[in-house]
């Protein structure tokens, strides 16, 4: 669920970025893959709500860098506001921005420290610390200060959970972990691949175990159990429901529709597996 000043929205946007276990650490490839800036604001919404908050601009334009005083064109009231707007206009699934009220860092830890292995950093955001907010809602912003993130922004989603997983991700360490992907180079079978990291143009899911009793062959059955998604499937009864040819785009609003509809379907099995204390978290490789 994410939280509205308007109204409640259970649907959220899927998100495509994923972590790499050794990858990103050094300027030369943040400045090859452009960056990512989070900016801290004030929010003063019409409907009389003040709230402190940031959102993250991405990418390879001026908004996604700072300059050695860490500072931007964007970083003053006018300028946030202004790259809050554009941050909209950009949004090509949801024409609303994702606020965090309360941005985390986590990195899983494993019980058996692997030699030579970097930690992932995940952001992590309460379900009722994010918003999905409108630049029309919105009567200032002051701004407050802009920094490079601290996650993995490129490959990895921001988590959006309770304080429960926030509790476990931040204080214990997990039992064992998977990354796999239902992608496929040579066909579209939707078979189970199991990868140290993703790498290439594919995305999966990791998935950490903070469940002594499940070892790495019951994880993997669970894991059978609910995958793969037929994305391919979808989409082909969602045109033929509403009656688009393959041959042509979806209309931006089904698009977003069908994107929400698969959301939510993700979600359940997230919250299927954190009932068995397993945290599944959508990651993607890079080219």
């Amino acid at each position: 669920m994410v939280i509205r000043f308007t109204q409640t929205k259970h649907a959220m946007k899927k998100a495509l970025f994923l972590f790499l276990l050794v990858a990103f650490q050094t300027r030369e490839l943040k400045a090859d893959l452009g960056s990512c800036v989070v900016y801290h604001a004030k929010f003063y919404l019409k409907n009389g709500a003040i709230f402190n908050a940031c959102f993250e601009y991405s990418g390879y334009e001026r908004g996604a860098s700072l300059d050695d005083k860490g500072c931007n064109e964007f970083c003053s009231d006018a300028g946030v506001f202004r790259l809050f707007r554009q941050k909209q206009r950009e949004d090509y699934y949801n024409n609303e921005v994702r606020v965090y009220k309360n941005l985390h860092y986590i990195s899983p830890r494993a019980l058996r420290k692997k030699a030579n292995n970097e930690l992932p950093v995940y952001g992590f955001v309460l379900t009722e610390d994010m918003v999905l907010l409108d630049s029309g809602e919105i009567q200032k912003m002051v701004f407050w200060k802009a920094e490079y993130t601290k996650r993995y922004w490129l490959t990895s989603e921001i988590i959006i959970g309770t304080n429960g997983m926030l509790d476990t991700l931040s204080n214990e360490k997990y039992w064992n972990s998977v990354v796999f992907s239902t992608d496929s180079w040579e066909s579209d079978t939707g078979k189970i691949q199991y990868f140290e990291y993703i790498d290439g143009p594919m995305g999966g899911y990791a998935l950490y175990n903070f469940n002594p009793n499940i070892n790495i062959a019951e994880l993997k059955r669970l894991i059978g159990s609910k995958f793969p998604i037929d994305y391919q499937t979808f989409w082909k009864e969602f045109r033929r429901k509403h009656k688009v040819s393959p041959d042509v785009s979806l209309p931006p609003r089904l698009e977003r529709l069908g994107n929400e509809i698969l959301e939510e379907r993700l979600q359940k099995i997230k919250k299927w597996f954190w009932e068995k204390k397993i945290v599944l978290i959508a990651v993607n490789g890079t080219c």
